[in-house]
């Protein structure tokens, strides 16, 4: 069942180059229409990213990079034992936001079961709004070029979406500004109920997508001759004096032992990196 009900709320700067842009709140509640009790054996790697509709054109410019890195992992699934390789990348429909971001979790999670391992990336503005996060799934001008709107999903809509996919989800990176706000708003017992073990890459403060570029081909690059484990990749991400959006990248990790993206169970390494050794930053 799934239900939308708007909010228009007042006068909010989301990280989009509005001056003083109104936003309205959808909210989505969702049950898991395609529900599965096991895998079927087919065990498929999936790059799935959905990017939000922006007018102002900053998020679309970080789809040349996403293509990148899953064509670097169809490149070499094989390598490692995967059946299959899927790639979804798709960007909100303008003329029905909601039911766009809504369906494309639906088809997702259709084509996916306990078997396979869901690579997920969401970009778009986000921003804080009585101390809860938002994620903008449509920014448009209604003033060119000053002056955006935007049409939100608070975190409780973004877990009842992204929930539906069940534990196939091992890892979700949210480009947005503010995102780290979503594990905030989020528990970890409420994520682990769901997604069993995890990792999510967000950001704490004001990022510029295009600055998140550089994190998106750091990734592909590690991943186009080896199979580094994620929690490697992110310290080299924090490290590297190139990315400006590398200082606002935060990691929380509920995965056992180390995430290597192309590998088909968790590998442990004796430290360092998994399920929760790493200390969480609150």
């Amino acid at each position: 069942m799934v239900g939308f009900v708007n909010q228009p709320k007042s006068i909010m700067t989301l990280s989009s180059p509005s001056i003083e842009g109104e936003i309205t709140v959808t909210k989505i509640t969702m049950e898991d229409p395609y529900t599965e009790e096991a895998g079927d054996g087919y065990k498929k790697l999936v790059l799935a990213a959905i990017l939000a509709y922006d007018e102002t054109g900053k998020v679309g410019r970080v789809e040349n990079e996403i293509y990148v890195l899953s064509e670097t992992l169809s490149d070499r699934y094989e390598e490692y034992g995967w059946d299959d390789f899927v790639s979804r990348i798709a960007t909100v429909d303008p003329q029905d936001p909601e039911n766009s971001f809504k369906e494309f979790f639906e088809s997702l999670d259709r084509e996916t079961d306990a078997d396979d391992r869901i690579i997920l990336i969401l970009a778009g503005h986000g921003g804080i709004e009585d101390g809860k996060y938002f994620f903008s799934i449509k920014t448009y001008y209604i003033l060119y070029p000053i002056i955006t709107n935007d049409v939100v999903l608070d975190s409780d809509s973004l877990f009842y979406t992204i929930s539906i996919l069940g534990p196939a989800v091992d890892f979700i990176w949210f480009i947005s500004c503010k995102s780290y706000e979503f594990f905030n708003d989020i528990s970890k017992d409420r994520l682990q109920s769901v997604f069993d073990s995890l990792i999510g890459w967000a950001y704490t403060g004001k990022v510029h997508v295009l600055d998140t570029e550089i994190d998106l081909n750091a990734t592909a690059d590690a991943y186009r001759e080896g199979n580094p484990p994620l929690e490697t990749i992110y310290e080299d991400i924090k490290s590297c004096p190139n990315s400006a959006a590398g200082v606002e990248l935060v990691q929380r990790d509920y995965y056992p032992g180390d995430l290597c993206l192309l590998s088909l169970h968790p590998t442990s390494t004796g430290g360092g990196g998994g399920g929760g050794a790493r200390p969480e930053i609150d």
